[in-house]
């Protein structure tokens, strides 16, 4: 499927990463609907097996952004499938 990509203000974000359990996902309010939408997008969800020390570091960047954006009020830009909530990459705009 074709990427696509929504862009708006992020609401909250949930984490969790305790082994057997671990997930983050946060919603953003859609800016291309009126009202905005609410969409809940996943970085990530379940791990079968521990994620080695790149990985963990890619996952410290994306929540920070996602941080990032709380705190300043910013919308971030989420590409993913056209069929899927889960993040392909971030972009946090200015």
């Amino acid at each position: 499927m074709a990427p696509i990509t929504t862009t708006g203000l992020v609401s909250y974000i949930k984490l969790n990463a305790t082994e057997g359990s671990s997930y983050a996902f946060f919603e953003v309010q859609d800016a291309s609907t009126n009202p905005p939408t609410p969409e809940t997008f996943f970085l990530w969800s379940g791990d079968p097996v521990p994620p080695g020390g790149p990985e963990w570091m890619r996952r410290s960047l994306q929540v920070s952004m996602v941080r990032d954006a709380i705190i300043a009020g910013k919308t971030i830009s989420v590409f993913h499938s056209s069929t899927s909530n889960s993040v392909v990459s971030l972009g946090l705009n200015a």
